[in-house]
């Protein structure tokens, strides 16, 4: 099945600030914000709504993925501040992947507070 298309040219966020909330995904861990977020297209860097968008990973197929690896996850590791989450690998598909989200995570006062999706991709087998 092929991927829909892109989202928008002018963006699912338009004009909205880097704080602004686009979509939560429900998890066992609580509600992931996915935030507009940034893209620094000249560090090849940033996050969010954004940085899916310029990367062409923020369309139906892949909020679709986002929202299935966050609430059944096949795996998720812990890496200093982030939380990589990892779906089972789609063995019937050519190449092999699975998908992998990759969550912020900050500290207050020793409650941890989701920051939100920083990035999300297939990831192949090697």
């Amino acid at each position: 099945m092929a991927a829909p298309a892109p989202a928008q040219a002018a963006g699912a966020c338009g004009d909205r600030s880097l704080n602004s909330i686009k979509r939560y995904y429900p998890t066992k861990a609580g509600r992931i914000p996915l935030r507009c977020g940034f893209q620094n297209h000249a560090k090849n860097k940033g996050f969010g709504v954004r940085h899916l968008e310029a990367r062409g990973r923020y369309n139906v197929w892949h909020q679709g993925m986002i929202g299935a690896t966050l609430a059944t996850p096949a795996s998720i590791e812990r890496e200093g501040t982030t939380f990589v989450y990892r779906s089972k690998y789609f063995t019937d598909c050519d190449p092999v992947y699975r998908y992998k989200v990759i969550v912020q995570t900050k500290r207050i006062g020793g409650t941890k507070l989701m920051r939100g999706v920083i990035t999300a991709y297939k990831e192949r087998r090697s």
